[in-house]
């Protein structure tokens, strides 16, 4: 597995550009989280445990394509995106609450974004899980 990440190279690399190379590697870091379930599992158990809940609907399937539909060229609109780039300037409150260990939205890389608000009240936080 360490080889696997090594062919990776820089995750996430101190620039991201959402383009195709990107997220190749996501793909290949997702499947390593899987594996040692740093990530949530999509597979048909999950999913046929999902369909047998009592408030599952048949509209809720219809929802899950649709939303895999509208978001499959996202990368597009993110290619080109800085976060950093844009007014972090706001009129409302501002809380943000992060894992410590997400893998998903990592802190240490969500904090640089947290610094630049300017807000009535802006609060970051960071919850420590212990396993």
């Amino acid at each position: 597995m360490i080889k696997k990440l090594e062919t990776i190279g820089d995750y996430p690399g101190e620039k991201i550009k959402f383009d195709r190379a990107f997220l190749k590697k996501c793909m290949k870091i997702r499947k390593l989280q899987t594996k040692y379930g740093l990530a949530g599992k999509s597979d048909l158990p999950i999913f046929m445990t999902a369909c047998k809940r009592p408030i599952f609907k048949f509209s809720d399937l219809l929802a899950l394509f649709n939303i895999m539909k509208a978001n499959r060229n996202v990368h597009e609109f993110l290619e080109d995106f800085d976060l950093l780039a844009e007014p972090a300037d706001y009129q409302v409150p501002i809380y943000y609450i992060l894992g410590e260990n997400d893998w998903q939205a990592p802190y240490s890389i969500a904090k640089e974004y947290f610094n630049t608000i300017n807000a009535p009240h802006s609060v970051y936080g960071c919850i420590i899980a212990y396993l």
